[in-house]
């Protein structure tokens, strides 16, 4: 609370509240609680305890604590709320109705109340061996593995991933950022088509669609060691998307990675409704994004050799989605016995286009009519992370 003021808004509402309710307060550590107790003093002039403002912690101790990575179960505890010296004089209440149960009057949800408490309170015993505790049969539903989880919980997701309502009733908490890594994995596992060596690629790599391999029309790879999420509901026969978080200064950024096809024999000319989607996604989230897209559509501005009517369209989108084209040169992209020609470009967000550097078509051999696009994208590392575990380290 260091950058806030006497004299500005927020510390005049400090110095007249009667109270002030902190919600979930056994999550923040025990040094916020000292820094609003000793601001308080400061703003109000007076040296009792938070200034004399009344303070409402509410949470549950039983609940998640203050999380510090890389530290011991005795680190986390010795930053609690309990172990600041303001502790002493709190006041404990604690509620003893739970209102969601009351009003709903499900005998259910009664039961599996009163059994959340008592594990919470530790009072169901404890497997001395494995150092765990047994749920009856009617507490909830058992299953014997992550796989059958996630099958409980998303049944039939490959025909469910887009309906919104669907997936807004449904979810799985974990406890342990590793198990959610693993669910995570087990799910995109159902849209992943093939692993890299598959197809002539490097090994250590996925490659991402939603359609069978021999149906698909657009994928994109990623390299085991790069965190990558696919967005299920950008996902098509002709569209692949990826979110990629990336490490940046002292956090992390999120990167939206695309792939597009367009394809000529379409009923109506480019943008179709997946590349409008994309694009639509991105404004509402206010990611960056880039695409790498198969167009089939013709336009000067891009290299062409002339401009028609799908370039025109495609053009028309890119200039109200605020896409800058990437493209340099007019190097063909598009290669056969009696034709050349410019068709597949490169898209992206302003400040991407600031990043990209040394796009070019490459001179590598390829398999296909398409040749190779290449570039490299500056500040963007997604180096392994290495630390000391104190648990195993004499």
């Amino acid at each position: 609370m260091c950058n806030i003021s006497k004299g500005s808004g927020m510390g005049r509402v400090l110095q007249k509240c009667k109270l002030i309710v902190w919600d979930e307060c056994t999550m923040a550590q025990k040094k916020s609680l000292d820094a609003l107790h000793r601001s308080l003093q400061d703003f109000r002039g007076n040296i009792r305890p938070f200034g004399s403002a009344l303070i409402l912690l509410a949470g549950d101790l039983r609940q998640t604590l203050p999380v510090i990575p890389r530290s011991t179960p005795a680190d986390e505890i010795n930053v609690c709320l309990k172990y600041s010296t303001l502790w002493r004089q709190v006041k404990t209440l604690k509620l003893t109705t739970n209102m969601r149960v009351q009003l709903q009057d499900d005998r259910s949800a009664d039961i599996f109340s009163h059994k959340l408490l008592e594990i919470g309170n530790g009072k169901e015993p404890v497997d001395l061996t494995l150092g765990q505790i047994s749920l009856p049969h009617n507490f909830c539903n058992l299953v014997t593995s992550k796989e059958e989880l996630v099958e409980k919980v998303f049944p039939h997701i490959q025909t469910n991933y887009k309906n919104r309502d669907w997936l807004s009733e449904r979810a799985i908490l974990a406890a342990k950022n590793k198990d959610v890594f693993e669910l995570n994995n087990i799910i995109q596992s159902t849209f992943t088509v093939i692993q890299g060596s598959n197809k002539g690629l490097n090994t250590g790599g996925t490659v991402y669609s939603v359609e069978p391999s021999n149906n698909a029309r657009s994928c994109v790879y990623i390299r085991n060691h790069v965190n990558a999420l696919p967005l299920l509901e950008l996902c098509s026969r002709d569209t692949a998307a990826v979110r990629i978080t990336y490490p940046y200064r002292e956090g992390s950024r999120e990167l939206i990675v695309a792939s597009v096809y367009l394809p000529y024999d379409s009923d109506g000319p480019p943008p179709n409704k997946e590349m409008k989607d994309i694009t639509d996604y991105r404004f509402s989230r206010k990611k960056q994004l880039i695409i790498v897209c198969d167009a089939n559509a013709h336009h000067i501005l891009w290299g062409s050799t002339g401009t028609n009517p799908r370039g025109e369209n495609l053009m028309e989108l890119l200039v109200s989605s605020n896409l800058n084209i990437l493209n340099h040169g007019n190097e063909p992209t598009f290669v056969v016995c009696n034709r050349k020609e410019v068709i597949d470009l490169t898209l992206g967000t302003n400040k991407i286009e600031n990043l990209v550097s040394n796009w070019h078509v490459s001179d590598e051999p390829y398999l296909s009519d398409h040749r190779y696009i290449c570039f490299k994208i500056r500040n963007i590392t997604v180096d392994q992370i290495t630390f000391r575990n104190p648990k195993r380290t004499n």
